[in-house]
């Protein structure tokens, strides 16, 4: 591997924790109540559809990536695709990252200042986030993946502890009839939640960033089941709670743990869960405004990240101030169209360009 690899060196075992950790807590806060109520009780079909996608791209990057050795991404495109191509790409991958961590920064900040404070807080008071993001997309990804080690931990405990203490409320007979048959509206929704999924697509970045082990592939796509399964089952007992009223519940997981009994009587320590949660989301946001960040780097062809860093950080956090107060009408807007750039960019644009950098690759 070169030195630039080198100085970024992933562990296998951390790239699972990336998809274990990171990947359901993006879909905890706004979306259960999108699907709960574009869905109804067959939700776990729009999910298993998503998910399988997903992993189905997992499956097809880490297959072709095993091609390339140990080059990244980049540079196997760029030597058989040529450099205007592959930077043409990056810059739409820049794109799709920074739309990919604006909708959750939108979501977030909304879901604090809603959940956590009885008097609405100034809106500086979320702003501190950006300054560990231009720190984060500064490094490498090996910090990543130290983060990541530790990020598991809060992951697992708090959806564990979300779910205990929501289970006891929920009514599963709501999704009854289980094996209703799916309709056209089933289909649509799946397509207009892709703006909360196709984290596989981080694999992509990583190739050339890890050194292979035994079954890592397949260790892989296995933790990416994991989390998705994960991720499907606290939505799932959310909408046993709230069943046909889930859709006017706006953020999930506080809305499904505060009827726990013990949480009533004893205390609200159903923020233990919250807390946990929200500090794997923030890694969750940082980890598309880090990919971003480098997209632009090798746009740009400099090696001076600084400035690509805080410009970057400085675009999300002019957005957060422009649509603070607009967030669901955003949401809207990206389910009704951006949903489009991202089914491209995920599941035509990546495939092609795998499958064309391969074939010549391998020519070259």
């Amino acid at each position: 591997m070169n030195d630039f690899n080198v100085k970024n060196l992933l562990k296998p075992r951390q790239i699972c924790f990336v998809f274990l950790a990171l990947t359901p807590v993006t879909k905890l806060v706004t979306f259960p109540s999108y699907l709960a109520e574009s869905a109804g009780g067959q939700l776990w079909i729009c999910l298993l559809i998503n998910f399988l996608a997903d992993i189905l791209l997992l499956a097809l990057i880490l297959y072709i990536g095993k091609s390339f050795g140990d080059k990244t991404f980049y540079n196997v495109s760029e030597s058989a695709l040529g450099t205007p191509i592959t930077k043409i790409a990056y810059s739409i991958y820049a794109v799709y990252f920074f739309l990919k961590a604006l909708l959750p920064l939108l979501e977030q900040k909304n879901y604090i200042e809603n959940t956590l404070y009885e008097i609405m807080p100034a809106g500086i008071t979320f702003f501190p986030f950006f300054l560990v993001s231009v720190y984060a997309c500064l490094k490498g990804l090996k910090i990543l993946g130290r983060c990541c080690d530790m990020t598991i931990i809060a992951t697992v405990i708090g959806l564990l502890f979300a779910v205990f203490l929501s289970v006891g409320s929920a009514d599963f007979s709501f999704f009854m009839p289980f094996f209703k048959k799916p309709a056209y509206n089933l289909v649509k929704t799946s397509f207009h939640s892709l703006t909360w999924f196709a984290d596989s697509l981080y694999m992509l970045f990583f190739l050339g960033h890890f050194r292979r082990e035994k079954h890592s592939e397949r260790n892989v796509i296995l933790s990416y089941a994991g989390a998705a399964v994960a991720a499907s089952a606290f939505i799932a007992v959310f909408f046993a709670v709230y069943g046909p009223i889930s859709g006017s519940q706006p953020f999930a997981v506080p809305a499904a743990t505060v009827f726990s009994v013990n949480a009533t009587n004893a205390a609200r320590f159903d923020y233990l869960a919250v807390f946990l949660l929200l500090f794997a989301q923030m890694h969750a946001i940082i980890l598309p405004l880090f990919l971003c960040t480098k997209c632009v780097e090798r746009v740009l062809g400099t090696k001076k990240g600084l400035w690509v860093a805080i410009a970057v950080n400085v675009l999300a956090a002019a957005a957060i101030v422009i649509f603070s107060h607009k967030i669901f009408a955003l949401l809207d807007f990206a389910e009704d169209y951006l949903s489009y750039f991202f089914a491209f960019t995920a599941f035509v644009l990546t495939p092609a360009i795998l499958i064309a950098a391969r074939c010549r690759y391998e020519n070259v």
